[in-house]
């Protein structure tokens, strides 16, 4: 259940990024993003991880999807400190970090080259 809707946040990004109406859908899903972002920052409720204090590999698709939501909406998180310390916290787990600070680490792109948004040679600034 909660595989599907780690899902959901992540392809909800995805449809607006490869939609050739960026724009103009861009507006609706980042009215609605708060409501997303209020519903996960509530099930992690106090919780250092999803299903408990286990990583999972449903953290990691959460991790991502937020990750990937930030290029879009780079202050969608500050409205919601459990979701940013969760965010931190998979950042810091001492795997993670050491690929995220290694050559091999690729930021961006997002999406493929086809996208609206989060394809292409650089991140937005």
């Amino acid at each position: 259940m909660i595989e599907g809707a780690a899902m959901d946040l992540r392809m909800g990004f995805v449809r607006v990024c490869y939609n050739p109406k960026f724009e103009e859908v861009k507006g609706d899903y980042l009215k609605e993003l708060p409501t997303t972002l209020k519903m996960w920052s509530d099930f992690l409720g106090d919780r250092h991880y999803l299903t408990g204090s286990t990583v999972s590999h449903v953290d990691f698709m959460v991790y991502e999807a937020l990750d990937c939501i930030r290029y879009l909406a780079p202050q969608c998180l500050e409205d919601f400190p459990k979701l940013k310390e969760f965010k931190s916290r998979i950042e810091d787990l001492p795997k993670i970090k050491a690929y995220m600070e290694s050559e091999k680490f690729i930021k961006w792109p997002l999406n493929s080259w086809i996208a609206s948004f989060g394809g292409g040679d650089a991140a937005p600034a």
